[in-house]
């Protein structure tokens, strides 16, 4: 048994597209911390965030808007709470929409 092991379950994802690339890395226990890759494409998107149990865990401000691109967080298991997690990434556009 590991004491900090956490498993992420990816939430649905808005209309923007999105797609984690390296999803299978997460479909077990996180043991020890683990880069999670997001593609994701939209209109001037400026920030992009993961959110982790329904709190922001991290986040990624562009300092160039883009339209698309790739956001990589690291999600260490230290700073979860042992036990399955829903995972939301969020795509933020110049204008506020997600």
């Amino acid at each position: 048994m590991v004491a900090n092991a956490c498993l992420l379950t990816p939430a649905s994802a808005d209309p923007l597209e999105m797609k984690i690339i390296n999803a299978d890395d997460f479909s077990g226990p996180v043991v020890a911390a683990s880069e999670l890759s997001v593609k994701y494409s939209g209109n001037a998107v400026s920030r992009v965030e993961l959110w982790v149990a329904g709190k922001l865990f991290a986040q990624r401000v562009l300092e160039m808007p883009a339209d698309k691109g790739v956001a990589s967080f690291v999600v260490d298991p230290v700073y979860l709470n042992p036990g399955r997690h829903n995972a939301e990434i969020r795509v933020v556009q110049l204008d506020g929409r997600m």
